[in-house]
């Protein structure tokens, strides 16, 4: 019986050893993990901020260039209804000359006429 309680206490004294030992370990593998997750934010922190600065970068870029494609646009627009509006303008201006033509053309031809039949009228 004191050999059975002998090894009852040294299996008792080697458990407890055991899990004080467990509990270390366990404290040292927690410990290590943190470093290594508090490495890993602090880069992940990195990337995202570069990742962000590389868009807003890139962002800025491509509004630029809409910008100014959108600007030239604008100026083609303009330049183009400007062209039109010059050239209906010669179009209306040609056609009053010719309304103007063809009045002065009727008028002569009334004057005429009026001269005519006075001479008309004069001769009988």
């Amino acid at each position: 019986a004191a050999v059975k309680a002998q090894s009852l206490a040294r299996q008792f004294l080697a458990r407890k050893r055991y899990h004080a030992f467990l509990k270390k370990v366990i404290k040292i593998q927690a410990w290590r993990k943190g470093i290594i997750g508090r490495r890993f934010a602090k880069e992940y922190k990195k990337v995202t901020s570069a990742t962000r600065i590389q868009s807003s970068w890139k962002r800025w870029r491509v509004r630029r260039v809409y910008k100014a494609l959108r600007q030239a646009v604008y100026v083609a627009q303009e330049r183009w209804r400007i062209s039109h509006a010059k050239t209906a303008m010669k179009k209306l201006k040609q056609e009053a000359k010719e309304v103007g033509a063809l009045m002065a053309k009727s008028q002569k031809a009334q004057e005429q006429a009026t001269s005519l039949r006075k001479r008309n009228e004069e001769l009988e």
